[in-house]
Formats: structure tokens, sequence, C-alpha cells
């Protein structure tokens, strides 16, 4: 697994040769490092093969523990104007749609199909992040991950995530803290 500083640019190498990684990485990809530095927090670049990008597979290979992964899942309204949410709970844990997100946003939700995410968010299944996103989009943490000293998201395509401080997330003028996102 390849890991790279979040303040990344070009590096000469001893052969001369330019390393840039915008020319070696998909542009959602950079849209989304782009999106993490402008929080101000540094952050890690963790690559991957992308057949193993699913939290739970990229921790066990990776040997990160499960409840430091924070699964990002985008939510859409079931009324014909939809709006959209995005929730972030730990790895270990499951997202309660149907109560607190309900309560929260007052209207019933689903979780958003692969169409309507990629449209709106031109991320890879399985590797949505709070970076990036279109700023009408509201974003909802539960309280459990800003526990956490640090967390690993997605990067917004398969082969790769980012390790931060869930302050990083914070700081994201969209994202509220929730007490109870969580079942």
């Amino acid at each position: 697994m390849a890991r790279v500083a979040g303040q990344a640019g070009a590096a000469s190498s001893a052969c001369g040769f330019v390393d840039t990684l915008a020319t070696m990485q998909p542009p959602i990809r950079t849209h989304v490092l782009d999106a993490a530095r402008r929080t101000g927090f540094a952050f890690e670049l963790l690559e991957t093969d992308p057949k193993y990008s699913d939290s739970a597979v990229f921790c066990e290979v990776h040997g990160y523990p499960l409840e430091a992964a924070a699964n990002a899942l985008l939510l859409a309204s079931k009324k014909p104007l939809k709006r959209f949410f995005l929730c972030i709970v730990l790895g270990t844990d499951r997202l309660d749609v149907n109560r607190r997100v309900r309560e929260l946003v007052g209207e019933r939700l689903s979780f958003a199909n692969v169409d309507e995410m990629q449209d709106l968010t031109g991320m890879q299944v399985g590797a949505v992040t709070p970076f990036g996103l279109p700023e009408h989009v509201p974003i909802y943490v539960d309280s459990s991950v800003m526990e956490r000293p640090w967390v690993i998201v997605g990067a917004g395509d398969r082969g790769a995530k980012l390790k931060l401080a869930p302050a990083a997330i914070a700081a994201l003028p969209a994202a509220t803290i929730v007490h109870g996102l969580k079942r």
C-alpha cells in the first residue's frame, strides 16, 4: 500500500523525472484531495487495490481496526423533488435511517441509488467521502466518529482512502455533529 502525505505536490526523483500525483490519479481523487486540503488539516492518502476498498476488507487487509473506518452513506428523500444527505458512522455501527435521520431531516429517506450517487458526487460506489461534495448536501456525523484520534474515509475512487483527524470532517461547512445517528 502506498502512503502519500496530505500536502503532496510535484517532486523530482534522482533520475530527473517529475512525479506528480495529479497526473497519476483519477480526476475525482484530485477533487477530493483539494477539498481535504482546504480544511487545513493534515491527512494521509492510503492507496490500495480497488478490490480491497470496502471498509471491512480494507481494514483487514491493511491491518486497521474496523472501528477506525468512518463510512459515508448517501441518503435521498422520497419526495419528488429529491434532497440528499450524507451520514457518517463508524465501520462497526449501523446508521439509524428510519428513526434518527428521519427525525433530523423531517422526511422519509432511503439510500441513494448508484446512478443518483454518481450523478451527484462523481464518486465511485464504496468510495464516497464528505470531501468534495456539492455544498448543498448536508453532512451529519455521528458523535462517536469524533471520539476517534483518526479515521479512514473514502477518497472518491476505490483505489484509495484518506486517514485523518475527525476534526477535518467537522471543519467542512456542511458538517453537523449529531449524537445517536447509529443504532
